[in-house]
């Protein structure tokens, strides 16, 4: 919708009264759409971790899923820092 639409609906015909349906900042249309985008985009990642965890850890798989420089940390089984010590880490635990 245009910066500024303005909708206007008559009550009667001695009153008018006008909405303003202009969005701004990141509370705006824009916005809120690429908030449910997001979180479309993490639950989908979400989805794809765990059924690669459930396909006997594919390490390969599961490394894709992270950036060169990601970080994946347990306070049981420790920090692998990359997305070859992240493989690394799937690799060992499934040998």
């Amino acid at each position: 919708m245009p910066s500024g639409f303005k909708l206007a609906s008559s009550n009667s015909r001695r009153w008018r009264k006008t909405i303003d349906l202009t969005w701004h900042g990141s509370n705006g249309w824009s916005g809120r759409l690429q908030a449910l985008e997001d979180a479309a985009a993490i639950r989908n990642l979400k989805a794809r971790y765990a059924a690669l965890c459930d396909a006997q850890y594919d390490a390969d798989g599961i490394a894709l899923l992270f950036t060169e420089d990601a970080l994946w940390e347990s306070p049981d089984l420790g920090r692998f820092e990359g997305r070859e010590a992240i493989r690394g880490f799937f690799r060992f635990s499934t040998a």
